[in-house]
């Protein structure tokens, strides 16, 4: 296994920022593009050229943790790694590569040897304000070693409650290295997205936004008398998708969306924040193998869910948060045999929102809706990409219509 061509962009972005630079750098890889990969290169990088180097890769959910690891070990199967995760049941510290929870470790960094980096998954976690168990680590290791670089490496640049994660103030200063979903599809390296929009999606025009994102209880009041009719309309669109995930807003929402999928035959079960760890994983191993097609969920699978098999996604839940959009959109990117492209079925408004995934830029973009067969797309573009509808005009000289733009 060698980097692909990004990657190699992105190792060569890093080792000219290290070596140039006193600042932390940041490394935006969009889901599905190969982060753990590219940790792992990273690491085995320096210390082959510095066999004393000592690393900490950090991440917040287990998932994540054995995942980075597991990677790591696959591309250098002698690597010392080490994993300290109470939800794995590990406590390493001696390792040169240790593979981390933050929850489990951010007040023992001084337990730990100095290390030279600290990297951090999924970076736009990382608070701008406040002590945060980011910055408590981090405080805490250079007491170690004043001399540690931090590195984040995230799918989005932005933050799930809004802002952009780099700035000359904040832990990470500036990002050094950013693909483009585009220029990856293009390239054969990431899944091809369709985009529809259904009819059963709230009016959110007059919700409003708290700390980055709409606030609870009003989205509950559009959405919540939605499910039914939300859930006929996604299944008419669905035809032929094996793999389906379904973003809801709340956990008693994700339950309606699971008891009206099970009212027509079709079982979705609920994963959210307090779900088990065994039912979890039960879970997310029946839809990862196949045994089952659906899967609902409230803010624990945008992140760190590696099913290649994903081919719909269905967002049910209206976000503020382009870096939220991002990263559900993120789960149906990963290439996989059984899928020529991901489905993605907007029933939130997200799309108009925020604009096509590979346009997101903080900017909205405007989308237009094909009236034949629903499929969203770049207002820049005049023919469906679903259906081949364009917009017609009628011809001022001959009467006849033709396409808009034409005459």
């Amino acid at each position: 296994m060698h980097p692909r061509p990004y990657q190699e962009e992105a190792i060569d972005a890093l080792n000219e920022h290290l070596s140039t630079k006193d600042t932390n750098p940041c490394i935006v890889l969009p889901t599905g593009a190969g982060k753990s990969p590219l940790m792992a290169w990273i690491i085995w990088s320096f210390i082959d050229e510095y066999p004393p180097f000592r690393c900490i890769v950090l991440a917040h959910v287990k998932e994540l943790i054995r995942q980075n690891a597991d990677k790591m070990k696959a591309i250098w199967p002698l690597a010392p790694v080490g994993v300290y995760s109470a939800g794995l049941r590990c406590r390493d510290m001696r390792d040169p590569i240790t593979f981390a929870g933050i929850q489990s470790v951010y007040d023992k960094a001084l337990d730990f040897p100095p290390f030279d980096l600290i990297i951090v998954d999924e970076a736009h976690r990382i608070p701008t304000k406040g002590d945060g168990l980011y910055r408590r680590f981090i405080t805490d290791a250079k007491l170690n070693n004043p001399n540690v670089r931090v590195l984040g490496v995230t799918a989005t640049p932005y933050r799930l409650d809004g802002g952009e994660i780099c700035h000359p103030n904040h832990i990470l200063q500036e990002v050094i290295y950013e693909a483009n979903v585009k220029t990856l599809i293009e390239d054969g390296y990431l899944c091809r997205l369709r985009s529809k929009a259904g009819d059963a999606t709230p009016d959110t025009s007059n919700l409003h936004i708290r700390k980055g994102e709409f606030i609870e209880k009003e989205i509950a009041a559009l959405v919540d008398p939605l499910v039914d009719e939300a859930v006929t309309e996604a299944l008419s669109m669905l035809d032929g998708r094996k793999s389906r995930i379904w973003f809801c807003a709340f956990v008693s929402h994700a339950h309606a969306v699971s008891q009206a999928l099970a009212a027509r035959g079709i079982t979705a079960p609920v994963i959210h924040a307090k779900t088990s760890h065994d039912e979890r994983d039960r879970v997310i191993s029946d839809f990862t193998a196949g045994r089952i097609n659906d899967l609902c969920n409230v803010n624990v699978l945008s992140e760190g869910f590696d099913a290649q098999r994903i081919d719909a996604v269905v967002m049910l839940r209206p976000t503020a948060s382009p870096g939220l959009y991002y990263q559900q959109i993120g789960r149906g990117l990963r290439l996989h045999p059984s899928k020529q492209d991901c489905l993605v079925l907007d029933f939130a408004g997200n799309i108009e929102r925020h604009g096509p995934i590979d346009t997101v830029s903080g900017e909205k973009v405007e989308t237009r809706k094909c009236p034949h067969c629903k499929e969203l797309f770049a207002k820049t573009v005049d023919t469906c990409p679903g259906c081949g509808w364009f917009e017609t005009v009628e011809c001022e000289g001959c009467h006849l219509l033709v396409k808009k733009g034409t005459v």
